[in-house]
């Protein structure tokens, strides 16, 4: 499944609402395998991790392969 327009949903998420649409109360460890597979590095990607809320936002595209 593929999904498209996530990261203007997010940010007009954080413009509505000041906010990420996330649980804060609920940061995301387990990045070894992330950083393994270099899709975040250990020098620029240094803050906190949290799960984005997909039912939180707004008209999103989904496409599904079959």
């Amino acid at each position: 499944m593929l999904l498209y327009n996530l990261r203007d949903k997010v940010g007009l998420y954080y413009a509505n609402y000041g906010e990420m649409p996330a649980d804060k109360d609920v940061e995301y460890t387990n990045l070894d395998n992330l950083r393994n597979n270099g899709r975040i590095s250990n020098t620029v990607d240094t803050g906190k991790f949290y799960i984005i809320e997909l039912e939180d936002l707004e008209n999103l595209t989904f496409w599904k392969f079959i």
